[in-house]
């Protein structure tokens, strides 16, 4: 499959504590000027498009800056976040160099996103975004992870994703892959036939955007990832595998190396 994409696991730190979480974990992030040789080599590497996500990438403070200058070498940017520390003031300094914002949304009910460890208002808040939003020039998706906490809770995001102009809204089936998401497996996870079920009941309604579902192979197909310290990893059988590293990228050279380096990280 030929990828022109990747995931840019920007931060691990959060200002959530998802107990399904499967974030990449690292002790230490890159300093700007690396993440900067990083996008430097995604140029010419003829990428498309960056998700910037986390952790929570909006904790990352030099986001906006790797986003501009992403958005001037034709690459789309799209930020993938629960919306804590996204406000009105926010989105319209980074509207111009911003296509997609990907909001994490669940449940709207407090006591299920406390327990799910998003903590109260999180659902308030995505739809007070998406008020401002409605007006803005920045395509919205959302994102749910479909748990065995918040399973009954995913047809209220459907009326949601039907009153505003979502774009495209992910439905994740749990996995257990990395972290939290391993520790808590049996609190979160659902079986087949039950995420199918619930799969077919939102298809039976008037959905106004494409409904996406992402089980394991989806995931594990779709996803070129790279971690806060510059690996770029792909997973395979829910098991993470480094293709190549920071140290790597800074002895390539990309123009001599070009069709080589993209099919080692998968792109061919």
């Amino acid at each position: 499959m030929k990828k022109d994409s990747v995931c840019w696991n920007i931060t691990s730190r959060c200002n959530e504590n998802c107990q399904f979480c499967y974030r990449i974990m690292c002790r230490k992030e890159n300093t700007y000027e690396q993440n900067n040789k990083i996008l430097d080599m995604l140029i010419k590497l003829k990428i498309n498009k960056i998700s910037w996500t986390g952790g929570e990438a909006l904790l990352y403070p030099h986001l906006f800056d790797l986003m501009k200058k992403a958005h001037y070498n034709n690459i789309k940017n799209n930020i993938i976040t629960n919306g804590r520390l996204l406000t009105p003031k926010i989105i319209d300094k980074i509207e111009e160099y911003t296509d997609y914002i990907t909001f994490s949304l669940d449940a709207l009910n407090d006591n299920v996103n406390n327990c799910l460890g998003r903590g109260i208002e999180h659902g308030k808040n995505i739809i007070e975004l998406l008020e401002y939003l409605k007006n803005k020039n920045i395509i919205v998706k959302l994102n749910s992870i479909v748990t065995k906490k918040n399973i009954n809770n995913i047809i209220e995001v459907a009326q949601i994703v039907n009153d505003y102009k979502i774009k495209r809204w992910k439905l994740f089936k749990f996995i257990s892959l990395r972290g939290k998401s391993i520790e808590n497996k049996s609190e979160f996870e659902i079986d087949n036939e039950t995420y199918e079920n619930l799969i077919s009941e939102i298809k039976k309604q008037k959905m106004n955007c494409p409904i996406v579902v992402c089980r394991e192979k989806e995931i594990e197909e779709n996803y070129i990832l790279i971690n806060p310290i510059g690996d770029f990893i792909v997973t395979i059988n829910s098991k993470d595998k480094v293709m190549c590293n920071f140290e790597t990228i800074e002895k390539i050279n990309i123009e001599e190396e070009y069709d080589e380096f993209r099919r080692k990280l998968g792109f061919i």
